[in-house]
């Protein structure tokens, strides 16, 4: 999706995590510091996060004149895998639960830095999921038009629809209308499919 935007839209490739802060007294991580300090006006960059939409409550329509949020959500056999993945390979990090399969990753309580990513712990990791992915096409239900939900398997395989979608969404024509290589950078060498799973 940022390479999409970057090639077609002419927005920075390049982006800025949305940051979490974690606090130490025991409360719930927050980003509401970082989204409080985003400008009113509206600037072609892209923030990326991983956070549940309860992190957001109360910042949407505030936010709703100066960004637009694209949800991408992909097949959960994947998402589960990939995961899983990521986690057993954390590099020192503590990314979440390391199991040996992805049945036991999916049934494991969430633990380490996906902890920081929603306001409560869900009771496992599919749980997590299936909570995120909820929320979040619910939220680009709304009327209100700030959260266009666009499936990663539609980016692969409908490119020129979904790319219309995109457009719609930001009320601006693309420059272009190229599908990114999958050997740019930001792209893992696995990624670029859908049934990784």
């Amino acid at each position: 999706m940022i390479n999409t935007l970057a090639l077609n839209f002419r927005h920075s490739a390049l982006w800025v995590d949305v940051e979490t802060s974690a606090t130490a007294d025991g409360r719930a991580p927050t980003i509401t510091p970082f989204l409080d300090a985003l400008p009113d006006a509206p600037f072609a960059n892209v923030l990326k996060s991983h956070h549940s939409v309860e992190m957001f409550q109360g910042r949407l329509t505030r936010l709703s004149d100066s960004i637009h949020i694209f949800y991408v959500y992909r097949d959960g056999r994947d998402v589960m895998t990939s995961f899983w993945r990521f986690a057993n390979d954390g590099g020192g990090i503590d990314e979440g639960p390391r199991r040996d399969s992805v049945g036991a990753f999916m049934s494991a309580p969430p633990s380490g830095r996906t902890l920081l990513f929603q306001t409560r712990p869900p009771a496992d990791m599919l749980d997590r999921w299936i909570n995120h992915v909820t929320h979040w096409l619910d939220e680009s239900e709304r009327p209100n038009g700030i959260v266009t939900a666009v499936r990663y398997e539609d980016l692969i395989e409908d490119f020129d629809n979904t790319l219309d979608v995109i457009a719609e969404a930001l009320g601006a024509a693309a420059f272009h209308r190229a599908k990114p290589s999958l050997r740019l950078a930001s792209v893992a060498p696995w990624r670029g499919w859908s049934g990784n799973w």
